[in-house]
């Protein structure tokens, strides 16, 4: 081999190297930290809903009192007649 191609080869074995020391050990992509997202206390919990009208509004949860009631096909069909 000649001179410069050793040269080359030694060049290319150091920075990968040093690249891969940096990968592991954590200074050339340093790991993502995980969010934990929770609501600050007494931060009511909105749900948002379609009125008739067809308009998005974001009602308070505790003020939705029959929660689970399936609708019947027959009030489905009245209420997009109206």
């Amino acid at each position: 081999m000649s001179e410069s191609r050793r040269k080359f080869l030694w060049a290319v074995a150091v920075v990968s190297s040093c690249t891969s020391l940096a990968a592991f050990t954590g200074k050339l992509f340093p790991k993502r930290r995980n969010i934990i997202l929770c609501e600050p206390p007494g931060q009511k919990k909105m749900v948002k809903m379609l009125t008739h009208e067809g308009q998005l509004v974001e009602i308070d949860e505790s003020l939705i009192s029959s929660r689970g009631k399936k609708v019947t096909t027959g009030e489905l069909q009245n209420w997009v007649k109206k």
